[in-house]
C-alpha cells in the first residue's frame, strides 16, 4: 500500500518564541488535525496514513504528503526535497 503523511508542524525551525504560544496553538489546531485525519483517508483511500511533524519526512519515503496550513509556507521546499511525492495542502487558512 502507498504511504501518506499529514505534516502538522515544522519542528526543525522552532524557537523559544514559538513555544510561548504552544498551549494556544495546540487548542486551536487539535480540531483541525482530527478533522484532517478523518477526511484524508476517506478522500485518499489507497494510502496508509500517518501524522507527524516535518522531521518525520526523513524517516521514510512517502507517496503523498499532505501539508497542514501551518506548513503551507514550506510547500516549495517540501516539493523540492521530497520529490517525487505528490504534495497537497489540507484546508489552508481561510478554507472551509
Amino acid at each position: 500500500m502507498k504511504q501518506a503523511i499529514f505534516v502538522t508542524e515544522n519542528d526543525q525551525t522552532q524557537t523559544s518564541d514559538l513555544y510561548t504560544n504552544a498551549l494556544v496553538d495546540a487548542w486551536l489546531n487539535d480540531k483541525y488535525y482530527k478533522e484532517a485525519m478523518t477526511e484524508l483517508p476517506v478522500k485518499y483511500p489507497d494510502y496508509q496514513w500517518t501524522q507527524g511533524k516535518m522531521s518525520a519526512l526523513d524517516e521514510q519515503a512517502y507517496d503523498l504528503i499532505a501539508l497542514s496550513r501551518n506548513i503551507m509556507p514550506f510547500q516549495g521546499d517540501v516539493a523540492r526535497d521530497y520529490a517525487p511525492a505528490q504534495i497537497i495542502v489540507y484546508k489552508p487558512w481561510g478554507a472551509k
